[in-house]
């Protein structure tokens, strides 16, 4: 794919604004591709090109959220370092199923995901904070991992999961286990990039605009979430 192709000038900057709103989402709750992946959809661009186009922008935007958690001091690093291989594996095991996966069929996955993402957005809540014992290592490892795999194939609403999975496994508030799976997201969005980009899946017209947006969104979400909710720390 080349590095430009032929998109209307109006359609980059609605894009542009899409993106803007979707970091600004992300670093809050997560499902940024819950926005960016529909739209760019609508917009003509191909389902594997739409996957990829979002990969790289939701990897610049996360790297400005889990800067700004980690000058919080928010994130619990030996989590990161347990889960983040094996989902920085299954991603890229994820996008290469991708890849592979006819297109019509791809955009199916993708709707339904979508769907998925805003019902289980509606249904489950978080959990109340618990103690150290309740603790449940083997499930947050086993969902992170499913999770990351999921993340190469489809995304939408990846941000979401990871941060109840976290909540319901390590029994931390959402704050903290937002800034636990940031770090992780950020990994499987850096393997599927990587995966998209040697593939030249990536449409870079769309994808350089909405970077900007989306790392300026994720950062403006990140400071209003961290000085509205960092109280909430004493009770972790």
């Amino acid at each position: 794919m080349e590095f430009f192709e032929s998109l209307e000038p109006s359609i980059i900057l609605l894009l542009f604004f899409i993106a803007l709103f979707a970091g600004y989402i992300d670093a809050i709750a997560g499902g940024g591709g819950v926005i960016q992946v529909p739209a760019l959809l609508l917009c003509g661009v191909s389902p594997v090109a739409a996957l990829a186009t979002n990969k790289v922008v939701s990897m610049v935007g996360t790297s400005f959220v889990v800067l700004k958690y980690a000058l919080n001091r928010l994130i619990r690093w030996r989590y990161v370092l347990l889960a983040g291989i094996p989902c920085f594996l299954g991603s890229i095991i994820g996008s290469k199923i991708a890849i592979v996966t006819p297109e019509w069929l791809l955009e199916v996955l993708i709707i339904a995901s979508i769907l998925i993402a805003l019902i289980f957005s509606r249904i489950v809540k978080a959990e109340e904070p618990g103690s150290t014992e309740s603790r449940n290592q083997p499930a947050f490892l086993a969902w992170l991992t499913t999770i990351g795999v999921y993340d190469g194939v489809a995304g939408p609403g990846t941000g979401s999961f990871m941060a109840l999975a976290v909540n319901r496994s390590l029994k931390y508030n959402l704050l903290t286990a937002t800034a636990i799976a940031k770090p992780i997201n950020l990994m499987t969005n850096i393997a599927a990039t990587l995966v998209f980009v040697f593939a030249d899946k990536v449409l870079w017209e769309a994808a350089v605009p909405m970077l900007i947006a989306n790392a300026l969104g994720g950062w403006i979400g990140g400071t209003w979430l961290c000085q509205k909710d960092l109280c909430l720390l004493k009770d972790c």
